[in-house]
């Protein structure tokens, strides 16, 4: 009856990709302890990482509904924008009244559906000076890449990580600061060194040898591919990510599309990596439906 040791056991069931058992156990707590916002709130969680977007919806509603999680509010609003449900997602960021704190990351949100790096740029630095809240640097470096501020997103890189541009690391350091910091050098003409960093995360985040491979795993193996410019084993992760039930054109991190993360630039044009964009879509639109 712990709801604590309930909520650990899931945790562990779906990292073992034992997904089925997990999604049970969450719908008893929520029978049990109807007020538990941990459930629903996993519950749906769960499901978007099935890419069953739509059946997650109810379970996201009823979290958000409570008012005490932004965290549940932007899972809302990101599965709201997966599934092209605008109006809806402008209607769930504008009830973030209950967290005056986390408002202007609903501005970051919408500058980035607009696709105006330059507004997510200003907003992150305005808000790091404000808050100093280490979410703001990584959105700054994100922002910082886009627009080919390499300057401001080493300096910011440096602020995370001091070490890591030296010693590359990538055991030392938060997955997407060293993915960040292999993007920077490439940008910079240190090819050299960005491989070392870049093979040593691919090493972090290989299959493992036996049980579960997340989906999520396999997109940042993409994503380090790609920026390693080896495109066909770059799509092939993505490839088997849409297969195991990977919807999010739109990512959690930043809300930014696939097709305009930094670290996928290499890939834009490839005819492959498109008809994956267009197959999500098709996939969003019809749970949308």
């Amino acid at each position: 009856l712990s709801r604590l040791a309930q909520a650990q056991l899931i945790m562990a069931l779906e990292g073992l990709g034992r997904f089925a058992e997990a999604r049970e156990k969450l719908l008893t707590l929520m029978k049990i302890y109807p007020d538990y916002l941990f459930a629903p709130s996993e519950l749906g969680e769960l499901l978007v990482m099935q890419g069953q977007l739509d059946a997650a919806l109810p379970y996201l509603l009823q979290a958000h509904a409570a008012r005490s999680s932004p965290r549940s509010t932007f899972m809302l609003a990101n599965t709201y924008l997966n599934l092209g449900m605008e109006s809806e997602l402008r209607r769930t960021l504008a009830e973030l009244d209950y967290a005056p704190g986390a408002m202007p990351f609903a501005d970051a949100i919408l500058a980035g559906m607009r696709g105006d790096d330059t507004a997510s740029l200003q907003l992150a630095q305005t808000q790091l000076a404000k808050t100093n809240d280490p979410i703001w640097r990584s959105l700054l470096i994100n922002a910082a890449l886009s627009v080919g501020e390499l300057t401001l997103a080493r300096k910011e890189i440096n602020a995370i990580e001091p070490t890591l541009l030296t010693s590359l690391d990538a055991t030392r350091a938060q997955p997407e600061a060293v993915l960040s910091a292999g993007e920077l050098l490439l940008r910079e003409g240190y090819r050299e060194q960005a491989t070392r960093l870049l093979e040593g995360l691919l090493q972090i985040h290989a299959p493992p040898a036996q049980g579960y491979d997340a989906a999520a795993r396999k997109i940042i193996r993409a994503k380090i591919l790609a920026c390693l410019e080896r495109p066909d084993e770059a799509i092939a992760e993505l490839t088997a990510a849409q297969q195991q039930g990977y919807r999010l054109l739109w990512d959690f991190d930043y809300f930014q599309r696939l097709d305009r993360m930094p670290a996928f630039a290499s890939l834009r044009d490839d005819p492959r990596f498109l008809e994956i964009i267009r197959a999500i879509e098709a996939d969003n639109r019809a749970m949308r439906r």
